[in-house]
């Protein structure tokens, strides 16, 4: 990475909360996060990269990802994207703003979550751990057990109580994660402990927008079948159909019209999921979809 930006971007971040591992083992976006530094492009790049938006990897390592949340939440601050400690579902700890992130010292309970590792956790619970207990960046187990798709933790965790209303900084929910990785029994799990799944972020997005997005059909038929509204919109006026629109992804536009959602109906900014599918470079596979 260019010494240069590194430099900057410590700058940015404070000696404390400088990525060390991030700038030693992913040079690349270290340095695209120092490039963006600033704008609204560094919001998306780092949705893109916590919420894996590709859908071709299992997550960073947690104490990378930590990192990229410290970077997050600094970035949300210097942006003006509040956040209020209430919507988390706890009371924020002194020292664990934006500014103030304590070490990164997650507890043997937050670890064994992202591991996996349920005999750890389970020692934890007996041991009178608060099961709730959120880390620096807001998290609890249960939602990294989630991230990274531990099911049996998932349940393990749900089965002791644990608030499965968790959220992070940006407001996504379980639902969310599992539908974003086309992890159907993950939410099926979810519907057992009666969990919502017609939840939304802060940008009112939905997770039916979020598969519809990655093209994932299982989950996407999964939460249309319990109740998840296909015409739904999110802060910008999209539906599900303008994001698989945006994103190429024609079996689930095909799927989506099959449930009703207008193709013409226009967001915010006066612009159809059909007028989006005609502007893609592979827009002749729609064509006879809006026939």
């Amino acid at each position: 990475m260019d010494a240069a930006l590194a430099h900057q971007l410590i700058e940015h971040l404070g000696e404390k909360n400088a990525p060390k591992l991030l700038l030693l083992n992913y040079p690349r976006i270290a340095e695209r996060i120092a490039q963006l530094w600033g704008h609204e492009a560094l919001v998306a790049f780092l949705n893109d990269l916590l919420f894996d938006s590709r859908g071709d990897r299992a997550g960073f390592p947690p104490d990378v990802a930590h990192e990229l949340f410290v970077i997050q939440q600094i970035h949300d601050q210097v942006m003006g994207i509040g956040s209020d400690a209430a919507i988390w579902g706890y009371e924020e700890d002194v020292g664990t703003s934006a500014i103030h992130i304590r070490d990164f010292d997650l507890s043997a309970f937050l670890e064994a979550a992202k591991q996996g590792d349920d005999l750890v956790l389970q020692e934890q619970i007996k041991g009178g751990v608060r099961i709730d207990e959120p880390d620096a960046d807001g998290l609890t187990a249960l939602w990294w057990a989630v991230y990274y798709g531990h099911l049996s933790t998932v349940e393990r965790l749900l089965q002791n109580g644990a608030n499965a209303k968790v959220a992070d900084p940006q407001g996504r929910q379980l639902p969310h994660l599992f539908a974003g990785t086309d992890h159907c029994a993950g939410l099926q799990l979810l519907l057992r402990f009666r969990v919502r799944l017609d939840v939304c972020d802060h940008d009112e997005v939905t997770p039916l927008m979020v598969a519809a997005a990655k093209g994932r059909i299982s989950a996407a038929v999964l939460l249309l079948e319990n109740g998840l509204a296909p015409a739904a919109q999110d802060h910008n006026g999209k539906t599900a159909l303008h994001y698989a629109a945006q994103a190429g992804q024609r079996r689930m536009v095909e799927l989506l019209l099959s449930h009703g959602v207008d193709p013409h109906a226009p967001d915010h900014c006066g612009q159809t999921a059909y007028e989006i599918a005609m502007l893609h470079p592979d827009s002749g596979k729609f064509q006879h979809l809006f026939v």
